[in-house]
């Protein structure tokens, strides 16, 4: 059933709205789970800004409500229920919208999300923050029955098998024994429908539990996959009284995670010709499934063999890794690291998952940073970035840009700044300020090898960032590194970007702070910030830098899409560290003649990019993508999932 349509009136835009609606009761009774509100653009074929209606009983009635904030280019609202069973027939009677003033929509908030506002306001307790963001989180928090159980309940369901003709495979299970680090065989014969001509050996260690549905969907994704090198999936952990928690949805493979050890949690299988191969040439005894798995992945990657991600959870884990376990571990990634020649660190030798830190000083680097030095907050920041700095081979270029000579206040703070050894300068004379270009012409000046695009209003935290952020280029697939930057209050403002949030991109964990990180360790991702950005001057070459098209913001992820695309990758890194002030040179993004440009640059995005912004490979479709709940528990997922009835529906929904 189609879900149900609320016209949005020119009065209702750029506004706070109450949605109000009452519940058809014979169709959907008891009101458990919370209903999902999408908004419609006209301008757009996409639905956008995902918000949650609560429902409520009142007397005989039952209704949904929630606050939603409708912008100025929105003309519809799309009401659905979060389950897709309940989807098939109708569920509203009647909705309304009525408009509210911003202080209206936060007292209502606060009696919708007690909790969460609380919660909220005790985190930002003399910590100002921009009214509009505070207010955003809370209407996009999660209801408290949101909780993984639900979801289990909802979108972990078994398999329904179809009538289609099967026959048998078999699957040699390896399992490990954690007393000894013995191993015993299980010979598997399962009936399919997939026709696979590879065959494939799984390794698991005996307090790991395979799922109802795991080999149904391993065979199927190897075959649609085109039988990959290797297959992995998520995994959760799972208590006494089998009740389920702390699910952890893996990325897509990528080198930086695979060194933590979290990737190899849960079983593998491993296609049969490449485990042989590689059996053959290690004479190496493991004594445990997370090392040999993380060995026989490193081995696949250094073939360029294809290891297939299923973004369903497939084993359940029963204890916590013992410190043996762990140990061999670190040994896997030691021994993977030397073999490359890298300088690095290990943060945390007995801890898991495991913290590596390339570290490197040994090129030169030089700084790109577009600037307006007009005014003494700008001239400091630049400073500081000079002066505490520690990396020894830096060379820095100011670029200013701007239709007229400079003025007196500026001359005055270049000559500061030019006092500095290894500082220069370019002017250029144009009418608007184009971020694009000032970065190109920078870039085409500079005669190193690895430049750094830098905001002007960055500070650095600690001495040692550009070494953590160069030690990733000693791995010449990486084409671009970005820095954890953070707001001048203590919380985090970029942590990578995450592909599809937020209509566009977001940048993640912002507004956290970094005990609420589960993971702190370096990751790949597709896209990071150019506020503080390190490049391979040689990988941006290929295709001539920046899209000067894109003159003000997106500028950065589009040159990373670009590099991704030409087979580099794209590091976030989480021991470099910074602050970034915001726009202190041109103030916000897109006000007075820039004010019209941030939809266009929006559609330009997603016309190029459609099948990233559709897919971030580093960012599981079991998590949500709506602003306020990155990294949370997306209600629906967007992940394929085959049933009998549609072999080919690619989301669960």
């Amino acid at each position: 059933m189609p879900p149900f349509v609320v016209p949005v009136s020119s009065f209702k835009r750029n506004k706070w709205c109450l949605v109000f609606g009452i519940i058809n009761r014979d169709k959907f009774y008891p009101p458990v789970l919370p209903f999902m509100g999408a908004l419609h653009f006209k301008d757009s074929n996409q639905l956008e800004n995902s918000y949650y209606l609560k429902p409520i009983r009142f007397s005989f009635y039952l209704l949904a409500l929630g606050i939603i904030y409708i912008p100025r280019q929105c003309n519809a609202i799309t009401l659905n229920s979060i389950d897709p069973n309940r989807n098939k027939r109708g569920i509203f009677k009647k909705v309304w919208l009525l408009p509210l003033s911003r202080i209206v929509a936060a007292f209502l908030l606060a009696i919708i999300h007690p909790f969460f506002t609380f919660k909220t306001l005790l985190k930002f307790k003399y910590k100002p923050v921009e009214y509009r963001q505070l207010i955003r989180l809370i209407a996009t928090s999660e209801p408290q029955n949101l909780t993984y159980k639900t979801w289990c309940e909802i979108y972990d369901r078994p398999i329904e098998k179809n009538n289609a003709s099967t026959h048998a495979m078999n699957l040699d299970i390896h399992i490990y024994s954690s007393s000894d680090g013995s191993i015993y065989s299980n010979n598997i014969t399962l009936e399919t429908t997939n026709d696979l001509t590879q065959h494939y050996v799984g390794i698991l260690q005996d307090f790991e539990i395979i799922s109802n549905s795991a080999l149904d969907l391993f065979f199927h994704f190897a075959e649609i996959k085109n039988s990959p090198a290797a297959l992995y999936g998520d995994i959760d952990y799972i208590d006494t009284c089998q009740h389920r928690s702390r699910p952890y949805f893996k990325p897509n493979l990528e080198y930086a995670m695979l060194c933590s050890g979290l990737l190899t949690l849960g079983l593998w299988l491993i296609r049969k010709d490449i485990f042989e191969e590689f059996q053959h040439q290690n004479q190496k005894k493991f004594t445990c499934a997370f090392s040999h798995r993380l060995a026989l992945a490193f081995y696949i990657l250094h073939k360029k063999g294809k290891i297939a991600h299923i973004p369903h959870v497939l084993t359940h884990i029963s204890q916590a890794l013992n410190q043996t376990i762990i140990q061999k571990i670190h040994e896997t990634v030691t021994s993977e690291l030397n073999s490359r020649r890298w300088h690095y660190e290990i943060s945390h030798k007995t801890s898991f998952p495991i913290l590596v830190n390339p570290i490197f000083d040994q090129q030169r680097v030089t700084f790109i940073i577009p600037t307006t030095l007009n005014n003494r907050y700008v001239t400091k920041c630049i400073h500081s970035v000079i002066k505490n700095t520690s990396y020894p081979h830096c060379e820095f270029l100011l670029i200013l840009s701007q239709n007229c000579q400079l003025s007196d206040e500026q001359t005055r703070n270049l000559t500061h700044l030019l006092a500095h050894e290894n500082v220069n300068y370019l002017q250029i004379f144009s009418d608007a300020f184009n971020f694009s270009h000032s970065c190109n012409s920078g870039i085409k000046l500079a005669q190193t090898d690895f430049v750094v695009i830098l905001n002007d209003d960055v500070t650095p935290i600690n001495n040692e960032w550009l070494h953590y952020m160069m030690g990733h280029m000693q791995d010449n697939r990486v084409g671009a590194v970005g820095a954890k930057l953070y707001y001048k209050q203590g919380f985090i403002q970029h942590n990578g970007i995450i592909m599809g949030a937020g209509n566009l991109c977001e940048h993640k964990d912002r507004f956290k702070q970094d005990d609420e990180l589960s993971f702190k360790g370096d990751f790949d991702c597709s896209a990071v910030t150019g506020a503080c950005m390190l490049l391979r001057k040689g990988a941006i070459d290929r295709f001539n830098g920046f899209d000067e098209n894109l003159a003000i913001a997106y500028n950065d992820v589009d040159l990373c899409l670009k590099l991704r695309k030409f087979g580099y990758r794209v590091v976030q890194c989480q021991r470099a560290h910074l602050i970034h002030y915001e726009s202190f040179s041109l103030k916000n993004h897109y006000t007075s003649d820039r004010k019209g440009k941030e939809r266009d640059e929006i559609f330009y995005m997603r016309h190029r990019w459609s099948e990233a912004l559709r897919s971030d490979p580093f960012y599981n479709p079991n998590l949500s993508l709506q602003l306020g709940r990155l990294d949370q528990l997306a209600f629906p997922p967007r992940r394929y999932c085959p049933t009998p009835s549609t072999p080919d529906n690619f989301f669960c929904t």
